[in-house]
């Protein structure tokens, strides 16, 4: 009777077991993803680059990233989250080695080619362990809480990074970050389960071919428009929290490297509040639209104000700043709709569309930017670093307010209200 209790208790905690290692794989890829802008200023004197070489660093880690979702969801569908992650962790890990031992510009990039590569399965992994283990109304909420570990990665990879950097210096703190990469692998090995043996969300089994999962898919508008939100509302957190927003801050605000990293926190910890309460009031409504219409407004006021309005009281800008993260994490909702319009065994490939999607902005934007910076860049230098005005940025960072609309539009027109229920 005993050993049946226990049992018992370890079946009931498992997923949520499978659930917190499986978000550790977030937790390290947006780590990765950040950290670069948080040591911009160091990352251009060690390689000897400009906005434009800085934006193409950044970009490398999107190139793996973004194509290989929907090969992910295909794995994970075909092989199961286990093998792919443990596999996927490893090779993260062996990147962010390559990366600290690099002096070199081209081995620097391809080291984030290899980061985005294998950090590309941490969201649709963790994504598919919630839609496999727990029940469906829960899905937004729950992938708010996964963006609560990114978040916290983000926020590692911000302000901690760059004081730890200043302190140790870069190849100490990136090796460091290698040696938790490979504690993760492992962690993924020992504790993540594919086939629960007493849990009633199984995965279906599907004779379709990858071929017809993606003819299936890509057959559907509102996945596509989905999509389309998806990009908007998050390549605003591409082009200025991960990427520009630290050496904007400092322009505008005259800050140092490291109060602007410490600044940027604020915008992950908005995404970590908004995702789980933007989610949850899904859940409550029973609805998905009314969160993500919210986020996309919150988002274009708050990027408006942050870019076009410099001289805030600091107690405005933090308000901002962490409405600009709030209002991003409404892509969260937008897995409830993947969800809700795709077929349970298709699950990993659609919810892959999704979040190819959702990185494009990285991938696009970006280097556009960068390569924006350098041909419009005033000449100024400081400390051997090209430095950039406040208003060269307001001249191109209208971006983040536009992608803002560009999701308001979507929301409200066009997409289709599922009330949390699977659609024909």
């Amino acid at each position: 009777m005993v050993k049946n209790s226990v049992l018992s208790r370890r079946t009931m905690l498992l997923p949520y077991i499978v659930f917190s290692v499986a978000t550790l794989f977030y937790f390290y890829d947006f780590f990765l993803g950040v950290f670069p802008s948080a040591i911009a200023s160091d990352l251009m004197r060690i390689y000897h680059i400009d906005a434009q070489g800085l934006g193409l660093l950044q970009a490398f880690f999107f190139y793996g990233y973004m194509p290989m979702q929907i090969p992910a969801g295909l794995l994970f569908d075909r092989f199961g989250v286990r093998k792919v992650l443990v596999t996927a962790g490893t090779v993260c890990a062996i990147s962010i080695f390559i990366f600290a031992m690099s002096r070199d510009i081209y081995f620097a990039s391809l080291s984030r080619l290899l980061m985005g590569l294998s950090t590309a399965f941490s969201y649709v992994g963790a994504v598919i362990v919630v839609s496999l283990w727990f029940p469906k109304r829960y899905l937004p909420l729950l992938v708010g809480t996964i963006q609560v570990m990114g978040s916290i990665g983000a926020i590692v990879g911000e302000a901690p990074i760059s004081m730890l950097v200043g302190r140790v210096g870069m190849m100490p703190a990136l090796l460091l970050a290698a040696a938790v990469g490979a504690i993760m692998a492992f962690l993924f090995w020992l504790l993540i389960h594919d086939h629960p043996d007493s849990h009633h969300h199984t995965h279906a089994e599907s004779n379709l071919t990858e071929m017809q999962k993606l003819k299936v898919i890509f057959s559907r508008s509102q996945n596509w428009w989905n999509c389309v939100y998806g990009f908007g509302i998050w390549a605003p957190m591409s082009v200025f929290s991960i990427t520009w927003g630290v050496l904007f801050l400092r322009s505008a605000y005259n800050l140092t490297n490291h109060k602007a990293a410490l600044m940027m926190s604020l915008i992950w910890i908005g995404v970590a509040v908004g995702g789980p309460l933007l989610g949850g009031w899904s859940a409550y409504l029973c609805k998905r639209k009314p969160s993500m219409i919210a986020g996309a407004i919150l988002g274009l006021f708050a990027s408006t104000a942050i870019i076009y309005m410099p001289c805030l009281p600091p107690f405005v800008l933090y308000a901002c700043l962490f409405c600009y993260g709030a209002a991003s994490s409404a892509q969260a909702v937008s897995f409830g709709i993947v969800d809700d319009n795709n077929p349970s065994n298709m699950a990993g490939t659609a919810i892959g569309l999704q979040n190819m999607a959702i990185v494009t902005g990285g991938l696009t934007l970006v280097p556009y930017i960068g390569y924006w910076l350098k041909h419009h860049w005033l000449g100024i230098v400081v400390s051997g670093v090209p430095f950039y005005t406040t208003l060269e940025f307001q001249r191109i960072l209208y971006v983040a307010p536009a992608c803002f609309f560009l999701a308001l539009v979507v929301s409200i027109f066009f997409i289709k209200e599922t009330n949390c229920q699977r659609q024909p």
